[in-house]
């Protein structure tokens, strides 16, 4: 298996097809404290290595506005991968539930748990899931800065 070389960057999207599918949400929990685990005993075990794990949150996807179970359970799993990432060395957990969403209501009070924060169909594919090329650009502009910010 091969090590990662000083600089390496990881990126990692995961847990949305779970929670599409129905699998429990501790099991997807249980799977992402695995990759953490992982990642520190493997990846980044060297206190000098700069190699770098790059999680990006579960984001509000337009087919969440008829479900909000489903969408609470996003909340939720997002709330729960901040934690589980925050105080690991070399581990960027960025929050992108609302990264998609207008900009008139991402930040209105209760815009997440409320249902207020609607996902902007400009920067998904139509099914309503996936990214489409606008979105996977606003993605890069956010991983080139924290990239460029942790060299």
């Amino acid at each position: 298996q091969q090590q990662p070389s000083e600089g390496d960057v990881l990126i990692v999207c995961a847990g949305e097809n779970d929670i599409g599918n129905g699998f429990p949400l501790h099991d997807t929990l249980r799977s992402f404290r695995d990759l953490l685990e992982y990642w520190g005993s493997k990846w980044n075990h060297h206190s000098s290595s700069s190699s770098l794990l790059i999680f990006l949150g579960p984001k509000l996807e337009p087919w969440l506005t008829d479900d909000p179970a489903s969408r609470k359970r996003y909340v939720k799993m997002s709330k729960s991968m901040q934690k589980a990432s925050s105080n690991r060395e070399g581990v960027i957990f960025v929050d992108c539930l609302t990264m998609f969403c207008t900009t008139t209501t991402a930040n209105v009070p209760g815009a997440v748990l409320g249902g207020k924060a609607q996902a902007d169909p400009r920067f998904f594919d139509p099914d309503q899931l996936h990214l489409n090329e606008a979105g996977y650009a606003l993605w890069k502009q956010v991983i080139d800065t924290i990239i460029l910010q942790n060299q």
